[in-house]
C-alpha cells in the first residue's frame, strides 16, 4: 500500500520538506532559487571625462579670474600692494573645486558601483542572497537617502550579505 506524502514549505528558509508518515525518514529537498539575470550596465565614460573637464575648467577659470581681478584692484589702489593675489585666488579656486566634487559625489559613487557591476565576475555578483542585489541596494539607498546615509546603509547591507537567510530587502 502506497503512503501519501505531504509537502511543506518552510517560511523562514524556503525549503521544501516532504513529510512522510511516522516511521519513515523525512527527505529534505532544496529548491534552487530562480536564475537571476546578471545585469552589466554600460559605463558612460564620457560623463566622467565631462565631470573632470568641467571641474578643471571651473577651477582654472575661477583661479585666473580672481587672480587678474585682484591684480587689477591692486593696480587701481583699491587693495593694498602687499595683498597676496596668488594665494587668495588659489584658495578660492580649490574651495570651488571641492564644492563641485561634493555636489557631484552622488554621481561619482553611482558610477563606481556601475563599474563594479560591469567588471566583477559573475560568480561574485550572483552570490548575493538578497533581492535586490547588494550593488543595486547601494545605488537605491544613495538615491533615496543621499551620499552619507546611503553609503552607511549600503555598507551595513554588505556586512550582512552572505548569510543563509535572504529574501527581499529594499532600502
Amino acid at each position: 500500500m502506497k503512503t501519501k506524502k505531504k509537502k511543506y514549505r518552510c517560511k523562514k528558509c524556503d525549503k521544501v520538506v516532504n513529510l512522510y508518515p511516522p516511521g519513515s525518514a523525512a527527505a529534505i529537498q532544496y529548491e534552487l532559487p530562480p536564475e537571476r539575470e546578471l545585469i552589466r550596465p554600460n559605463l558612460h565614460i564620457w560623463r566622467v571625462v565631462l565631470y573632470v573637464l568641467a571641474t578643471l575648467a571651473c577651477g582654472c577659470g575661477l583661479y585666473f579670474g580672481c587672480y587678474y581681478l585682484f591684480e587689477w584692484l591692486k593696480a587701481g589702489g583699491t587693495l593694498p600692494s602687499d595683498f597676496n593675489s596668488f594665494a587668495i585666488a588659489l584658495t578660492i579656486a580649490i574651495a570651488a573645486v571641492c564644492l563641485f566634487v561634493i555636489i557631484v559625489m552622488k554621481h561619482i559613487l553611482i558610477w563606481m558601483v556601475h563599474a563594479y557591476q560591469r567588471f566583477a565576475p559573475a560568480h561574485v555578483r550572483l552570490r548575493c542572497v538578497y533581492t535586490p542585489s547588494c550593488s543595486e541596494y547601494m545605488i537605491l539607498s544613495i538615491e533615496k537617502y543621499g551620499v552619507i546615509k546611503g553609503v552607511i546603509k549600503g555598507i551595513k547591507r554588505l556586512r550582512r550579505c552572505g548569510h543563509t537567510d535572504g529574501g527581499e530587502d529594499y532600502p
